[in-house]
């Protein structure tokens, strides 16, 4: 069989024009035989199948249209294109082509039944692929109706148009017929979802596609045999070298023995052809694979890289050998791979799901860093060939991230890099790195086919590593509009694309200053977005823009996205007041909880370079605001009235017993627990209301541990507040005498106050009274150690603060916190805590209510003078107005 095809491509060699077709003919059937000898859909047999398309592409060309023979070219053609798209998975130029050309064969009455039977089942899964392919998240989401692709319902409609006219037809197999019904039921399933017509949606045939569809997965789908039974058995178009004839369809004939190859053959095949491909042929292997992908694609007729592609995949899938050579057989598939992928154009930037070429490409690197040690030659070609998987307009991104660490710590250990292969090692170090790190293109050649990749790698790491430090962007317009939008929003949407995609409409969107463009951007966007952080900031910014446009109908629209987007606290924040302005309750008291809950999420610059760059900010995590029975319920236990969030305007207040909610211009006087937002830092209640302080309504669900621990005192651990030592000794000795003390005192302490000392002593302590350094929720303690509390968990007692606030607690374990809002002078705070103290042992009082003691006992003139408080407290009394809001208020309770 070659030497016929070696013949009749020397005879083509001295024809010209028309007089090809006869010798393309039999060129193209001879190279038909061979593909299905090797084995339809293996990457081996690619090769074949592209050289085969090669000579029925350039016959179907030199046909007229009116020629009879062009009906049963254009058949193969558009057969066989179809088959390069479904069993190998090339792109959708194939489809398109083989739609066109087999459409074009369906209009010969001189193509034999035979042919038009298999024309009719190729086009009919063509239509149906390219209809069930437009059925993504995006399109559900609009309904099927405005996420769609223009036409694609029209696809499904002549899908099941051509399987019934196959059905109808004369049967060519038993497969062939079983396939053409397994197939309607697919496309007449999908119709109704496709037109909008729901109507027609038979649940019936829902079923039933479900259960084909998990047949096919289980057994598959016939690939070789779905013809006539035979896998030699295919249509054959026969010319005479003078005068066309009709086609004929030659008797079946017997399949070959299976002959299983060696797996040596597999590797001597591969790197057989890779010799072929360059023009060192002589040099080590992996000095070849390096100049072949330096070459790039272009350099290489596509039938002979595809034959390429496959034999290297093949090798890579026979994993025998030492590993130095399974880890070039790796090499060679991954440069196979990657290069069929830059030569078929993709344009995989725009899209959402990267192609498999790449990613396959990049696993195959990732292993072969771990069959060839670092210190080999060829260590620095796999390198070097990590930037074939990059993404041109956005190489930090894609399918490098998979495979950034494993290539960045590689690299580390390789002895010397050249230049372009010590730039992609940083591009992955920058890639792998918690923050992005700089990464440059400094001294790879301009000829070099990275040099641009690379070059574009260091910019968008520039802007990214700025942005998130908050520090000024540098200006890069050559990196177009969306690095624009960052600097000069007039020119960024002078420049913008007529037709963005949906993640530049949700920028564009954002940062357009008409109202009407900007929701219409991102109605646009918000709607064929993904479910990720962005589709949800998109919700936000459409909140924003229906609420800022202000047009009828626009509050409720502005509620509908609000709601949507409350996993930002500076939004939900926002949105809240919205909800309160519009008498909104329920709304308002949603947000007010992602608020307290919610962190606060990327901004338009993250965005923009989230866009430009492909790295996404970390997602937010998900909303969880409870519901108000729920926390109705939860306040009754307490023993509260009611739940309050304070607002500048005032407070939303949901009753315990009613589980109803109101805005009221000021907390009213009764016990209740309150969170705060929107920046207010304090709270000057009424003395009459006992206040609990929480984070959230939520907070108030969470399961306590009951601590049993004898209370802890830690004094003075560093020296630094010696004045404390007296204020705990007094308080020990009158409220807590079965005390533990850490630190230094007047008497004799249980432990000198080290970071071990409290880790043992301090988990499940009732109460811990804390006169030491505190930062945040880290404790400065002996020996110039510290102790983060929260690092603890699950301490489940009261503490207790001399000095500052710390309601971060609360979330590490405490079941509450009394400390100060705002700083007062000592002699006053030691004063408050004693009286505190007082309250909580001698009238067993909550925290709550003792601060609520301690309030009223300041604002009273007749208050009376405990025989307990000692010469210093006595004289803080007489000496100080008590009655001051800045002193009293100061103290408060954080906790249920």
């Amino acid at each position: 069989m070659d030497g016929n095809i070696a013949r009749l491509r020397d005879e083509l060699s001295r024809l010209d024009g028309p007089a090809r077709v006869p010798k393309l003919v039999e060129l193209g059937q001879a190279l038909n035989q061979r593909y299905w000898r090797a084995g339809p859909g293996q990457p081996a047999a690619l090769g074949e199948l592209s050289a085969a398309i090669e000579a029925w592409d350039e016959a179907y060309g030199l046909l007229d249209p009116g020629d009879p023979a062009r009906g049963q070219v254009a058949a193969q053609l558009g057969w066989y294109l179809s088959m390069r798209y479904g069993a190998h998975g090339s792109g959708p130029k194939d489809r398109d082509t083989a739609i066109f050309v087999l459409r074009e064969a369906l209009t010969f009455t001189s193509v034999p039944a035979p042919q038009v039977t298999i024309a009719r089942l190729s086009l009919g899964q063509l239509h149906l692929s390219r209809a069930t392919e437009a059925m993504s998240p995006a399109g559900a989401r609009g309904g099927f109706l405005h996420g769609l692709p223009q036409g694609v319902d029209g696809d499904a409609d002549e899908a099941v148009r051509l399987f019934r006219e196959v059905l109808d037809g004369p049967p060519l197999s038993a497969d062939v017929t079983a396939m053409a019904r397994t197939l309607l039921t697919l496309a007449e399933s999908i119709q109704p979802l496709l037109s909008g017509d729901l109507s027609r949606l038979d649940l019936g045939k829902m079923m039933e596609m479900m259960s084909v569809l998990q047949r096919l997965q289980r057994d598959g789908m016939p690939s070789t045999t779905w013809v006539t039974g035979d896998s030699l058995n295919y249509p054959v178009t026969v010319m005479d070298p003078e005068v066309h004839q009709p086609p004929t369809v030659p008797p079946r004939r017997p399949a070959p023995t299976a002959f299983a190859a060696p797996s040596s053959s597999a590797r001597r095949a591969a790197r057989d052809r890779l010799s072929s491909l360059v023009a060192c042929p002589d040099q080590p292997v992996w000095e070849q694979a390096r100049a072949l992908l330096l070459a790039g694609p272009s350099a290489v007729p596509p039938a002979d890289l595809d034959a390429f592609a496959g034999a290297a995949a093949n090798a890579a899938d026979e994993d025998e050998g030492t590993a130095v050579e399974r880890g070039l057989d790796r090499l060679l598939a991954a440069i196979g791979m990657s290069l069929r992928g830059r030569r078929d154009g993709s344009g995989w930037a725009d899209e959402e799901d990267v192609p498999a070429a790449y990613v396959a490409a990049a696993h195959q690197l990732a292993a072969a860093t771990r069959h060839v040690p670092p210190d080999h030659p060829a260590a620095v070609v796999i390198i070097e060939a990590t930037g074939s998987v990059l993404d041109d307009r956005r190489p930090l991104a894609g399918p490098v991230t998979d495979i950034a660490q494993d290539i960045s710590s590689y690299g580390e250990r390789v002895p010397s890099l050249p230049p372009a292969a010590a730039a992609v090692a940083a591009l992955c170090r920058a890639v792998a790195a918690a923050e992005i790190v700089p990464c440059t293109a400094a001294g790879v050649p301009a000829g070099h086919p990275w040099h641009q990749v690379l070059t574009t790698a260091a910019a968008h790491a520039e802007l990214l590593a700025a942005v998130r430090a908050g520090a000024p962007v540098p200006p890069r317009p050559e990196l177009g509009f969306l690095a624009m939008l960052l600097h000069d929003v007039p020119a960024a949407l002078d420049a913008a694309p007529k037709r963005p995609s949906p993640r530049e409409a949700a920028v564009l969107g954002a940062a357009h200053p008409d109202p009407d463009t900007a929701i219409s951007l991102l109605e646009s966007a918000v709607r064929a977005l993904d479910d990720d952080g962005l589709r949800t900031r998109t919700w936000q910014r459409l909140a924003e823009a229906y609420h800022r446009r202000g047009a009828t109908g626009d509050a409720e629209l502005c509620r509908n996205a609000g709601l949507k987007a409350l996993r930002d606290r500076a939004f939900a924040t926002r949105f809240a007041h919205w909800m309160i302005a519009g008498g909104r309750a329920a709304e308002a008291f949603t947000a007010f909880e992602a608020a307290a809950t919610s962190p606060v999420a990327a901004s338009l610059p993250h965005d923009i370079v989230a866009v430009l760059t492909g790295v996404e900010p970390p997602p937010s995590p998900p909303l969880d605001a409870p519901s108000i029975a729920d926390v109705a319920a939860a306040v009754r236990r307490l023993g509260a009235a009611a739940f309050v969030h304070v607002h500048p305007a005032g407070a939303l207040r949901l009753d315990a017993a009613t589980e109803e909610l109101a805005l009221l211009p000021s907390v009213p006087g009764e016990t209740v627990f309150a969170s705060l937002t929107d920046g207010v830092d304090h709270l000057t209640p009424a003395a009459a209301t006992v206040v609990s302080l929480v984070p959230s309504a939520a907070h108030l669900l969470r399961p306590l541990a009951t601590p049993t621990g004898r209370p802890l005192f830690v004094v003075n651990p560093r020296g630094d507040r010696d004045a404390a030592m007296a204020e705990v000794l007094a308080v020990r000795r009158l409220f807590y005498p079965q005390s533990l003390c850490a630190g230094r005192a007047l008497e004799p302490v249980d432990t000198p106050g080290t970071a071990g000392d409290l880790r043992v002593h301090l988990p499940g302590a009732s109460l811990v009274h804390l006169a030491c350094g505190l930062h945040g929720t880290e404790l400065e303690l002996a020996d110039g150690e510290t102790l983060d509390l929260a690092s603890l968990q699950a301490s489940g007692g009261l503490v207790i603060l001399a000095e500052g606030t710390a309601p971060a607690l609360l979330d590490a374990g405490f079941r509450g916190v009394v400390g100060w809002q705002w700083p007062v002078p000592s002699p006053y705070a030691a004063l408050a805590l004693f009286l505190l103290h007082q309250h909580l042992v001698d009238e067993r009082l909550t925290p709550a209510a003792a601060v609520n003691a301690v309030h009223r006992w300041m604002l009273d003139p007749d208050r009376t003078l405990s025989p307990l408080l000692t010469g210093a407290h006595l004289h803080t009394v007489r000496t100080t107005d008590l009655t001051q809001p800045s002193l009293w208020a100061a103290l408060a309770y954080h906790g249920r």
